[in-house]
């Protein structure tokens, strides 16, 4: 809304889509669901489907985000899931099939397909690219100002000329390659174990390629499985500087943080690291395919 003095435009409506982030482990027969969304948004309905031979089975899991610091995450479970490889997924359920929260003007979405094993069995079919929703994003006029007196003073005359302003550009966003992963210690030195050092022996290194500082804001690294971390709040990383992102607990420094996690990430025979903006575009990633050393500098 703009105006001069008492003078108002209109107030226009416009929805956000918000994103659905879906982490899939297995124990036993139960599938194990950790969702959160981008950007942060408490209280949105969550549902867990299964694809199932060219069907979505819905309702296998619900719930809803909160508020946890700077995240607003879920996480459930479904026990009982068939033996085999399952596709899942997460949807910002609503009001109908487009809306998440239609009075707060927020668009509903679906995660990736994650794939989970339940034991041994055949595969339940690979489901197809998840449906984008199509709402109306511009409401029109929800409110309309009252009517004010015009002033009794005459208006200043504009000049007869006016200097032609040029178009707005967007920025591109980061480049590909402007942030890279230097080194993945996949393998924590010595025998692995869950205590709390061990994980943390676990970690990637990621490098600021570029001559401008970079704000990770938003964006995440995963590995193959899914396992999510989220740089969720500004982290600033200078040029030609680096960030150690840990596995397990501890209290974050200027060029450490820690994952907070309760066992090993990243598979010592074989996996794959993605680095992704906020915008879900894909900057970086490393893969190795055999132990080695135990680390890779990609």
């Amino acid at each position: 809304m703009v105006g001069v003095g008492n003078d108002y435009s209109q107030i226009r409506k416009a929805a956000l889509r918000v994103k659905a982030d879906l982490s899939v482990t297995v124990s036993g027969t139960t599938v194990n669901f950790d969702v959160s969304t981008d950007p942060s948004q408490p209280g949105l309905p969550i549902e867990i489907q299964r694809y199932d031979n060219g069907t979505w089975v819905r309702n296998v899991a619900t719930g809803a985000t909160s508020q946890a610091g700077n995240a607003a995450t879920w996480s459930g479970s479904a026990a009982n899931q068939p033996a085999g490889t399952s596709y899942y997924r997460a949807f910002l359920e609503g009001d109908d099939t487009n809306w998440a929260d239609k009075s707060n003007y927020i668009v509903a979405n679906y995660s990736e397909n994650q794939s989970a094993t339940v034991g041994s069995g055949s595969s339940h079919g690979v489901p197809p690219t998840n449906p984008t929703p199509s709402p109306v994003y511009d409401t029109g006029v929800v409110v309309t100002p009252p009517t004010t007196t015009p002033p009794t003073t005459t208006p200043t005359k504009p000049p007869t000329t006016t200097p032609t302003k040029p178009p707005a550009t967007t920025p591109a966003g980061p480049a590909v390659g402007s942030i890279q992963f230097t080194r993945i210690q996949y393998n924590a030195p010595g025998v692995d174990k869950k205590t709390n050092k061990s994980i943390n022996g676990e970690y990637f290194r990621l490098t600021n390629k570029t001559k401008s500082t970079v704000n990770l804001k938003g964006w995440i690294v995963r590995d193959a499985a899914g396992n999510l971390y989220r740089f969720t709040a500004n982290y600033y990383l200078g040029a030609g500087k680096n960030v150690y992102v840990r596995t397990g607990k501890g209290s974050n420094t200027s060029s450490t943080r820690y994952w907070g996690k309760t066992k090993h990430v990243w598979n010592n025979g074989g996996d794959v690291a993605y680095v992704r903006t906020s915008a879900n575009k894909t900057i970086d990633t490393c893969k190795w395919t055999k132990p080695g050393k135990g680390y890779t500098n990609c």
